[in-house]
């Protein structure tokens, strides 16, 4: 069970790097004199808060250990570029499932999944990846109402880097192989708590680019250069695009995953510009509805839509509809849980450019906050007991 567990959890890492292009091994360079048609790109630099979101499906392994996942909004977003590496995290709307032990069977139903990833700076190559997998247990065509979680943690020495900056038509590389170090632990409810560590080498793989061209992603087009495999046929790879500093589409044949950029922050003169930081109440009650209102220009004067973040996870929770260019706009929100947020907001506009995170807005839902009404009115009764109580609450501002 060891092994079908962590090839399962493997392919969960595709989701996370987008990298599963590289699947063919090939330690040959193409011969192939190819000739330069266009300037080098070099690496490109991330800051934080940029953010790229992909849209697509994933399904993987064969039948005894298939892994399906549906990524309606993976966001991946930097959260660090200081020091020699970016710190990011991703998640969004995530769903899928994924089978454990296929003799019984076992499989989870994945319900969210995020985690951390870090890029060195010089190459883009991948160092480390955390991820977090929450869900619910499926055994057989059952899914039981209990709680099932995973989390991976996986290590590359080297980095795992599958463009060669600068990156140039006519150019072939070898990626080297990358020592990879995974630590797995799976817990399900009275069925399964258990931790695995795996080490395995990648091999080494032939990549070229053959061509730049326009493609489309996302339903817009971006002028990118395709990257192959070595004699891998024209059918399979991905497409960098300089212009948002980023892979924008996963191409592969018939039956493979298939991933595209819906959208992205990666400056262009053409982005939403940062909207206006939240206003409405920042004092609450769980259970209670609250609206909040902002405001963003978009440059090209499109209509533009809002994603709010309500719990200070920089992933989307709520869109809008589209408005006008800065048009104030508002929308509602019904705190579950108490305690301290920051909500945040970014713009997209109608070619799924996308502005920053607005600066936050903190809001407390206090746990105590529910009971003050019930002890002020009955004061407000009784104005004469307790004094020294009243006085007290009113300093305190409750």
């Amino acid at each position: 069970m060891k092994n079908k567990i962590i090839y399962v959890l493997i392919c969960t890492l595709i989701v996370a790097t987008y990298t599963a292009s590289a699947s063919i091994n090939l330690s040959k360079k193409s011969e192939i004199k190819k000739p330069n048609l266009f300037l080098n790109d070099d690496v490109p630099v991330w800051e934080t808060g940029y953010s790229w979101t992909y849209n697509g499906e994933i399904n993987l392994g064969d039948e005894t250990i298939p892994l399906y996942l549906n990524l309606n909004e993976l966001d991946i977003i930097i959260t660090d570029d200081s020091g020699t590496y970016y710190k990011g995290i991703f998640g969004g709307d995530i769903d899928g499932e994924f089978v454990v032990e296929p003799s019984l069977p076992i499989s989870i139903v994945i319900e969210e999944l995020n985690g951390d990833i870090e890029f060195k700076q010089s190459n883009l190559g991948i160092k480390n990846v955390d991820i977090r997998i929450d869900g619910k247990p499926k055994i057989g065509e059952t899914v039981l109402p209990i709680p099932a979680e995973a989390t991976i943690s996986i290590s590359f020495n080297p980095e795992y880097a599958l463009v060669d900056f600068p990156i140039f038509v006519g150019k072939d590389w070898i990626v080297p192989s990358s020592h990879i170090s995974i630590d797995i632990y799976v817990k399900i409810f009275a069925i399964m708590d258990d931790t695995f560590e795996f080490e395995q080498d990648t091999g080494s793989i032939g990549l070229e680019c053959l061509i730049k061209e326009n493609v489309t992603a996302g339903g817009n087009t971006f002028y990118s250069y395709k990257i192959t495999p070595i004699d891998g046929g024209s059918t399979r790879g991905f497409y960098y695009c300089p212009d948002v500093g980023n892979e924008v589409l996963v191409e592969y044949e018939p039956g493979d995953p298939f991933i595209e950029l819906l959208a992205t922050n990666y400056p262009t003169p053409h982005s939403p510009l940062k909207p206006d930081s939240p206003l409405g109440p920042i004092n609450g009650e769980k259970g209670k509805t609250y609206t909040y209102t902002t405001k963003a220009i978009d440059p090209d004067n499109n209509q533009i839509k809002y994603g709010w973040d309500f719990d200070g996870d920089m992933f989307v929770d709520k869109w809008t509809d589209f408005f006008d260019s800065n048009d104030t706009v508002e929308t509602t929100y019904t705190w579950k849980k108490m305690g301290s947020f920051q909500i945040r907001v970014k713009a997209r506009d109608t070619t799924n450019k996308e502005s920053v995170w607005s600066d936050p807005l903190t809001v407390s839902i206090p746990k105590n906050l529910i009971i003050q009404r019930p002890i002020l009115r009955f004061l407000e009764k009784y104005p004469n007991l307790f004094p020294i109580l009243r006085l007290l609450l009113t300093r305190l501002g409750l």
